[in-house]
């Protein structure tokens, strides 16, 4: 399924994945309603920053970078809307762990406000 990332992770990433979309639900997400979606990265300086000049390939937009605190990786946040339903989300996931695979980052996950209208 990915070139570098086992079933396992797919099954992890997936799995946490599906908690939030039961998180949402839970708050009255009405999961076919477009919203901004971020997904946070981390990672390497000169990596963050291929990873912005490339964010718009993958259809996102950079909203925010992070400088690290002492001891921390820096982390840069990308955006994109979308709708939050378990095919758009399922796509979502293989496309967090594609970057992953590109640019030797890592996600630390994404998020959205429930949308109730």
């Amino acid at each position: 399924m990915f070139a570098s990332h086992s079933d396992e992770r797919w099954e992890g990433a997936w799995a946490a994945d599906l908690e939030l979309l039961r998180s949402l639900e839970e708050h009255g997400d009405c999961p076919s309603v477009s919203r901004p979606i971020d997904v946070t990265f981390s990672g390497s300086a000169v990596e963050l920053d291929r990873l912005a000049g490339d964010a718009g390939r993958y259809g996102f937009d950079v909203l925010d970078r992070h400088a690290p605190e002492p001891g921390e990786e820096p982390r840069i946040v990308l955006v994109r809307t979308q709708t939050a339903d378990t095919e758009a989300i399922r796509e979502l996931t293989r496309t967090y762990l594609a970057i992953e695979d590109a640019f030797d980052v890592d996600c630390e996950g994404w998020g959205c406000d429930a949308q109730t209208a």
